[in-house]
């Protein structure tokens, strides 16, 4: 099977600096010799997410995740080893080598691209054979040769194999065209998903293609939109369409636009509202809201002025807050979309929408369903809102939106936190009778003194000073080892350890999972913060050596008195003598 060379998995781990990479996710601040952020993988306020160059490591305090740059790129993007490995060589243009031929063994997600590539060719390619198709976009959908250009568009062609044919000759593996999508299956076989329909590319935000969306050219055809199914490559809780060429624009302006549709991204971005994203084949999602607040916390939703889009926006908006994030709302014309006002020329009416932006609690308001004129209604209104202010981690935003609250419905603070505070107690009360499902998920508890001298010795396999590793070396057995995680990253570092050059924690790390990888990230960041000596050192393993030899002193004595037979009792405590020898020894052992 082929594989990526040490030598360029080296390559990358030297090129791929850490701090550049997720700079390019979150905004990173200085504090002493470390960056630091607010965790892209859970929502906080705090900034706990540590950020070593000097190490090429992060560490989240909070939740506890924590490796190395390939590590993050796997979990930020939701990749395998070897593809986080390509997506780095693709980001530093690092020309990737093989141990053999990449082409016998080509993983799923690597065919999955190539498929979506030849598909975007045979998309492109029937849009330029159509004058007629082309001549829809420029002059019925009012976009211009640069925009379809610039943003991939093709067309399906009203034929049923059209690209199956392709994809036969080109052999790739019927595990990869059923995974794609692009091909379904019904009673007379198997044909093409997408026919006689306008074709929009989705790109992620490295530009590759992962899926499509169709808008059908039949007025007739109930189905007016059509996407891609979820694969391997293609999330769409997770996908934004436009933000690949958007990313660069939004964090200039501090502001993204969020839409509901591809024509009205694509007609913003063409009319320079070029800071813009549209969400596919799904409503607006927490994960959304996360990948959009590494780019900015300003974040206006312009979704449709009827009934549907009010409510969605709505939604949208609170799906924000659980972020932290106080998005703003814009009063569409009713009948109108953002695509509507540009082909209209509606472009300073637009402007003045998006100046006059209202803040969620107040849009919430002026639209809640069962209107607000009289008391029942306005206290219904205010039991949804607190209903879902509720749900609300941070407290400090909770409190903000509160006041808010209170500034539009004219309720007293007091009273509305008295509602939140029994609406919170209640929900406590539940979660409570729910029995929690046991989880790998990172407990802090108070450790054991054999704990606490584990992680100790795992710190000292990563020190400068060869003549400590070295002792660690000769002495230390994997099997006085009793925490399994520990465990792991000693028999993986061990091997390192008899040598001149300090071991590579990121290079321990490709052996581990992600538990124990958390768990090194954690012992490396404490690390940073000692100064070990040899003293030490010796000191860590008298204790642990004794540590050991206490455990097999215990076992002995159980054993002993679980014995019937005189012969054996002789026997073992004989053994007894043995260990209880051992450890009186061991005091002058290391000195």
């Amino acid at each position: 099977m082929a594989r990526i060379t040490e030598q360029t998995i080296e390559q990358i781990r030297s090129i791929a600096d850490i701090q550049d990479v997720i700079g390019r996710y979150v905004q990173l601040k200085k504090r002493g010799k470390n960056w630091f952020a607010p965790c892209p993988f859970h929502n906080e306020k705090t900034g706990s997410f540590s950020v070593s160059p000097e190490r090429q490591m992060y560490k989240c305090f909070g939740c506890g995740v924590g490796g190395s740059v390939i590590n993050f790129i796997q979990k930020i993007e939701n990749l395998e080893f070897v593809d986080s490995l390509k997506f780095l060589a693709e980001m530093y243009n690092i020309k990737i080598q093989w141990d053999g031929n990449p082409n016998l063994n080509q993983n799923l997600t690597q065919q999955l691209y190539e498929i979506h590539d030849i598909a975007w060719d045979f998309y492109r390619e029937s849009l330029k054979k159509s004058k007629k198709n082309q001549q829809y976009l420029l002059n019925d959908r009012k976009l211009s040769i640069d925009t379809i250009r610039t943003f991939q568009l093709g067309v399906s062609p009203n034929n049923w194999q059209g690209l199956l044919d392709i994809l036969k000759d080109k052999k790739f593996s019927s595990d990869a065209i059923k995974e794609s999508g692009l091909i379904i299956s019904g009673e007379k076989g198997y044909f093409d998903r997408f026919r006689n329909r306008i074709m929009f590319s989705l790109a992620n935000e490295m530009s590759k293609i992962i899926g499509f969306a169709g808008r059908s050219l039949d007025p007739n055809d109930n189905a007016k939109y059509m996407n891609s199914p979820e694969s391997p490559i293609y999330h769409k809780s997770n996908f934004l369409y436009g933000l690949n060429k958007s990313k660069n624009y939004i964090p200039k302006k501090d502001q993204a636009l969020v839409v509901e549709g591809y024509l009205d991204y694509l007609q913003l971005y063409q009319h320079g509202f070029n800071n813009g994203v549209a969400v596919s084949g799904t409503a607006f999602t927490q994960q959304h809201a996360r990948k959009l607040k590494r780019y900015t916390e300003n974040i206006v939703l312009v979704f449709d002025g009827d009934s549907a889009g009010i409510k969605a926006a709505i939604r949208s908006g609170y799906v924000l807050a659980l972020e932290g994030v106080s998005p703003k709302i814009i009063e569409m014309p009713e009948g109108l979309d953002p695509d509507d006002m540009m082909v209209k020329g509606m472009q300073k009416d637009f402007e003045n929408l998006l100046q006059n932006a209202r803040p969620l609690i107040e849009f919430h308001f002026t639209h809640f369903e069962g209107g607000t004129g009289s008391t029942q209604q306005l206290n219904a209104f205010a039991r949804e809102s607190i209903l879902e202010i509720s749900r609300v981690n941070d407290p400090i935003f909770r409190e903000l939106l509160i006041r808010e609250l209170a500034d539009v419905s004219k309720f007293r603070e007091e009273n509305l936190y008295e509602k939140l505070s029994l609406l919170t107690k209640r929900n406590q009360n539940r979660l409570a009778k729910i029995p929690i499902k046991k989880t790998e998920t990172i407990v802090k508890i108070d450790k054991s003194r054999r704990d606490k001298i584990e992680e100790e010795i795992t710190q000292l396999c990563f020190v400068e000073d060869a003549e400590i590793r070295t002792l660690l070396y000769d002495n230390i057995q994997s099997d006085w080892f009793k925490n399994t995680h520990t465990k792991h990253i000693f028999d993986n570092v061990f091997i390192h350890l008899h040598g001149e050059i300090t071991p590579d924690a990121n290079v321990v790390m490709d052996g581990l999972n992600e538990i124990d990888r958390n768990k090194l990230s954690e012992l490396i960041f404490e690390l940073d913060e000692k100064k070990p000596t040899l003293k030490l050192a010796k000191d860590c393993i008298t204790v642990f050596e004794t540590l050991d030899l206490k455990s097999k002193l215990n076992m002995k004595r159980e054993e002993l008195n679980n014995q019937p037979s005189s012969s054996n009792v002789i026997k073992i405590l004989k053994q007894i003598s043995e260990i209880q020898s051992q450890i009186k020894e061991i005091k002058t052992k290391y000195n």
